[in-house]
């Protein structure tokens, strides 16, 4: 397993990960009871973080690879 996880640490995922922040959240409770309610909150998160200063794109998904 130790050896697997070495070699998956040299493989090059396609991207640049340098500089990538990634946040996991839980949306709970009656504000999200939605999948409408979710999605639009996720659509005003991403484009707030996009209008930071230095943020070249944002994006949301599911699960993390």
């Amino acid at each position: 397993m130790i050896r697997s996880f070495a070699g998956l640490r040299s493989v090059d995922p396609g991207f640049k990960p340098h500089n990538v922040l990634a946040l996991e959240t839980s949306m709970t409770g009656g504000n999200y009871a939605s999948t409408a309610q979710v999605a639009g909150f996720v659509i005003e998160v991403v484009r707030r973080i996009e209008a930071l200063p230095g943020v070249q794109s944002a994006a949301s998904a599911i699960l993390l690879p």
